[in-house]
Formats: structure tokens, sequence, C-alpha cells
């Protein structure tokens, strides 16, 4: 049996959504965001026959027949889920990597600033290149001109 949503609740993310604020206005919201959910929220995000995404919550296989993926969930967010962890999603890991290394240049003592890598790349894993993706350009033979 599913719950609707009330004035309180919590829900969190696990894909991007647009969330209406009011009537015409709403804001994206991405993966990783915990949202309380107040009457405006409902209100606005109900249309005029009286159906709403949100009534979604409890509603796994609705979601992905709607979006193609479950895209939020009720309660606080998994501790699983980051912002940049979405399965395939490696631009948003590419660029939580490179926000974490370049704290390094913080690091003045060269062991610190190591382990700090080593504890990104554990993090993270390997950049994503055109060689670890296998992408290859067609029409260059590598010769200079």
């Amino acid at each position: 049996m599913t719950n609707k949503l009330k004035p309180g609740d919590r829900i969190h993310f696990l894909g991007t959504l647009t969330v209406s604020t009011a009537p015409g206005q709403g804001r994206p919201v991405q993966r990783g965001v915990e949202l309380e959910v107040t009457q405006a929220i409902l209100d606005a995000n109900t249309d005029r026959t009286g159906s709403s995404w949100l009534s979604l919550v409890d509603d796994e296989a609705g979601q992905i027949a709607r979006w193609g993926a479950v895209k939020f969930g009720r309660g606080p967010v998994p501790e699983s889920v980051e912002w940049w962890n979405a399965p395939g999603d490696d631009a948003s890991r590419s660029l939580a990597r490179t926000l974490d290394r370049e704290r390094l240049v913080h690091f003045t003592d060269p062991g610190e600033r190591a382990a700090e890598a080593a504890r990104i790349d554990a993090k993270y894993g390997r950049p994503v290149t055109s060689w670890t993706t296998g992408s290859t350009v067609t029409g260059w033979t590598g010769d200079a001109q």
C-alpha cells in the first residue's frame, strides 16, 4: 500500500527532475538532493485533474514507465548515493574527480599529497579518457602535416 506524501515528508532524488515550487516556478533538482515536501510543493506539482508525479514516490515501476528510470524515493538520501555516482554518468564522475584533485595544491607535504591523490583515485576510479572508453577518431592518420 502506498501512502500519499504530506507536508513535512522527505524525499530524495536519484536523477534530475524539475520540482515546481510555486505555480509557474520550478527548480532543477539533481541526484543526491533531499527535499522536505511542503504544501506549496504538493499544490504546484498537481495538475488540474488532480494528478501529480509525486504520487509515484512509492511506485518504482510507475517511475520507470514514465521516465525510464527510478528518479526519486521517500525518505533521506541513501548513503551510497552521491550526486556524481549515477550508473553510466561518466561526465559527473569526471567533474567530481577534477574538483577533488584541484584541492591537491593545498597539500604542501609530498607524502600527504600523494596519499590524498591515492584516496581520490580509489574513490572515483581512473579518469575517463578516449583511451579508457575505446573512442576512436576517424580520418586521422597520425602524420604531422
